[in-house]
């Protein structure tokens, strides 16, 4: 079925139905104007977003969407964790081509809820459009970190241990042919 038999609050009725955590801590979600969330006093708000556009960070042939979804949500939730955070919720924006299929969009969601999922953030809300130049992503993420235990950059010393996840050069690894 194509997004526009769906049309746009159809497709934000399905968004909503893929998130598969709810928390108190947000009790207005996906489907209004914008989100309510709920912070301890004790914390800092934590905030990043990243966009993916396609042909400059993903090409489509070498990724499957589900791979697209996780690594779109993983990028901000890295964010939030190296500075000492955990990640709360999550808000995307997609630029989606008229060619995409709402299977394609769930395919996607899929992925990137997976993620949510496993580092326990809820999705709250976001936007979509239609795309003239391709598929785009913008992500979101907002977490928190108790004031007495956040990391910035400026902290780092020299003789400091670093931490990598995964292998260093992966997200590039699709750009080359």
């Amino acid at each position: 079925m194509r997004i526009s038999e769906l049309g746009e609050f159809g497709l934000i009725d399905r968004i909503r139905k893929t998130t598969t955590k709810r928390s108190a801590k947000a009790p207005i979600g996906i489907g209004d104007d914008a989100a309510a969330l709920l912070f301890s006093p004790a914390s800092l708000v934590l905030t990043t977003t990243d966009m993916l556009l396609e042909g400059v960070h993903f090409d489509r042939s070498f990724t499957d969407l589900f791979s697209l979804g996780w690594k779109s949500a993983a990028v901000n939730i890295s964010d939030i964790a190296a500075m000492g955070g955990t990640p709360r919720f999550c808000l995307i924006a997609l630029g989606l081509p008229s060619t995409f299929t709402v299977e394609q969009v769930a395919e996607f969601y899929t992925g990137l809820n997976a993620c949510l999922k496993k580092f326990r953030t809820v999705l709250v809300g976001g936007d979509t459009c239609r795309s003239e130049q391709g598929f785009v992503i913008s992500v979101t993420l907002l977490g928190e970190a108790p004031r007495k235990w956040i990391i910035t950059r400026r902290k780092a010393r020299p003789g400091d241990l670093i931490y990598v996840t995964g292998t260093l050069g992966d997200s590039a690894a699709e750009r080359i042919s």
